[in-house]
């Protein structure tokens, strides 16, 4: 688990204080960002093995944002946290976890 590379990208700022303290020692590296268009530039130049991502944000929200990486890497690994009980076409291929968000399942999901 040391060894992988996860980004965190979620708009709210105290969420993503309090994910990033629970998340970072466990992983070799974690970075957050703050929307997509921070997630897409930290994509590109960390090459996460896997994504944390909201879908509702703004400047470029999370349908958006995994799109442009879909067309970078197909394979990257994509957990989405969302508050919204439907599915959606769009997240095909991305694990779902539901807001409030279990700490323990985000964690076995990463894996």
């Amino acid at each position: 688990m040391n060894n992988l590379k996860v980004l965190y990208v979620e708009d709210d700022s105290l969420t993503r204080m309090m994910m990033k303290k629970q998340l970072k020692d466990l992983f070799g590296t974690f970075n957050d960002a703050e929307n997509g268009s921070v997630g897409l530039e930290k994509f590109k130049s960390m090459k996460p093995d896997v994504i944390v991502t909201d879908i509702s944000m703004q400047v470029m929200n999370g349908y958006e944002m995994i799109k442009c990486i879909r067309e970078l890497d197909d394979n990257v690994k994509i957990i989405v946290t969302t508050a919204h009980t439907e599915h959606d076409d769009k997240l095909t291929g991305c694990t779902i976890i539901r807001k409030p968000i279990n700490i323990s399942e985000l964690i076995k999901s990463i894996h």
